[in-house]
Order: structure tokens, then sequence, then C-alpha cells
């Protein structure tokens, strides 16, 4: 009995750490919808506010939102900057704590259920 009550302890901290990262990730995705939609990283680039200046791409994401001005010898200027990767590592601890937990509760059923009665 023990063991499963481990595992149900585990599996809800784990929801709990789910559902901070999911806020977290919603949180930064719009703030960096925001940050994207304002900053006209386009025209900044155009007009040589940013960056040496001269022929550069354009590179778009929505997933996180994001524009980046990318020069011909590898400047590149991003609108969002730290928000991409703080995005990522909060989708990843996402992702891990969400399967972990998924994870030990199908592990504390089984044990459940395979107890005779």
């Amino acid at each position: 009995m023990p063991n499963i009550r481990a595992t149900q302890r585990d599996a809800d901290r784990l929801w709990g750490v789910f559902g901070v990262s999911l806020g977290a990730t919603f949180v930064v995705w719009t703030v960096s919808w925001l940050v994207t939609g304002i900053s006209e990283q386009d025209e900044r680039c155009a007009q040589g506010m940013l960056g040496p200046g001269g022929n550069f791409r354009l590179e778009e994401s929505s997933f996180p939102p994001d524009v980046s001005c990318v020069y011909e010898h590898g400047t590149t200027f991003s609108s969002a900057g730290a928000l991409v990767w703080i995005f990522w590592a909060a989708f990843v601890v996402l992702t891990v704590s969400g399967l972990g937990a998924l994870a030990l509760e199908l592990a504390g059923v089984r044990r459940v259920k395979a107890r005779p009665a």
C-alpha cells in the first residue's frame, strides 16, 4: 500500500508542475505575441535602425511568435529575444511533467488492479 500512495503523491506533484508550466507557457506565448506585434521588427531592420544594414531576410514564426531579421553575414535580431528560449524551456517542462504524471497514474492503476481482492 505505501508504494501506491507514494506513486499517487508523486503523480500529484507532477500534475502541479504540469499546471504551473502550462500557465507559464501560455503567459510567455502571450507576451511574445504582444512584443512581436508591437515591435515592428521588419520595419526597424529595413530602415537600418537595427543591425549593420544591407541585405537581410525576414524569418517569422508563430510558435512562439517571433520576427527575426537575419543579415548576410549571420547577425540576427529577434523581436522576442529571450522569450523564445523561456517559452521552449517551459514547453519542455510541460511535456516531461505531463508524461511523467501520466506514467505514474497508469502505474498506480495497474498496481491497484493487480492486487487480489
